[in-house]
């Protein structure tokens, strides 16, 4: 089944437009000719049946039907704020967190970050995220788009973020020895409120004192370790979403 997301979905006799990235990929890449059915996705959580139309630039979709399918268990709303590190490694953990069923991705620039946004411009790598992140949402038949915002520097962030002090933050770090587990302490979040949690992850040079002194600040951000072993910035991101999303589902009522 090819997956296709539009601003609109199509409608009886309102035929939708996908944009020229999206017709690139279905004409040139996947060879599809007209008539071909597929499912037209809005990235908010609507789907239809559609076929492509003849004619090129733009590529319409005509409406055929309803996409019945199971419903989708409504996504934890966790938030996922991760140092920005080399391409391959946090490219990947972006496609993950979609799989993962992330609401919202936000990449830092920390004084350890070895990957600097400054030459390309914040939009250039924001554009390339959202890319990743929209083709990982059709691979894996997620409904919902994960929100990929662009880079930014962590103490305008923090300062950018007071306002939502309700929802709470657990930040990992690798020298917490004694600091309380991360399974624990996402529990506890997901017992007290169900308004979200955001998990912060640092680089792998790991955090400056001066982030620390920052992040420390907060009552609301407690500071967590992920076990004695020190993990790649990778693998602590999808560990530690791994651990709310098992917190949220035990948390959920009803079936």
């Amino acid at each position: 089944m090819h997956r296709f997301l539009v601003n609109r979905l199509p409608a009886p006799g309102a035929p939708a437009e996908l944009e020229e990235a999206e017709g690139h990929h279905a004409v040139k890449v996947l060879r599809l000719s007209p008539g071909h059915r597929v499912l037209a996705l809005d990235g908010r959580g609507g789907a239809v049946w559609a076929e492509l139309m003849p004619g090129r630039k733009p590529l319409r979709l005509s409406y055929l039907g309803p996409f019945e399918n199971a419903p989708q268990r409504s996504l934890a709303p966790i938030t996922v704020e991760m140092a920005v590190i080399k391409a391959a490694p946090f490219e990947w953990t972006i496609e993950k967190c979609v799989e993962l069923g992330v609401r919202r991705f936000v990449p830092l620039l920390t004084a350890h970050s070895v990957v600097k946004t400054s030459g390309k411009g914040p939009e250039a790598f924001q554009r390339k995220w959202r890319f990743i992140a929209t083709q990982a949402l059709k691979q894996c038949g997620r409904l919902q788009e994960m929100e990929v915002a662009a880079p930014i520097e962590l103490g305008s962030y923090l300062a950018i973020e007071r306002a939502t002090e309700a929802v709470p933050r657990v930040w990992c770090d690798e020298s917490a020895a004694g600091q309380a587990g991360a399974v624990r302490v996402s529990a506890t979040t997901f017992r007290n409120t169900m308004e979200g949690a955001r998990i912060l992850i640092g680089p792998e040079g790991g955090w400056s004192d001066s982030e620390k002194l920052l992040l420390s600040r907060s009552e609301h951000h407690p500071r967590v370790s992920l076990g004695p072993i020190v993990l790649r910035a990778d693998t602590a991101a999808i560990y530690a979403v791994s651990i709310l999303q098992a917190a949220w589902a035990s948390g959920q009522k009803g079936p």
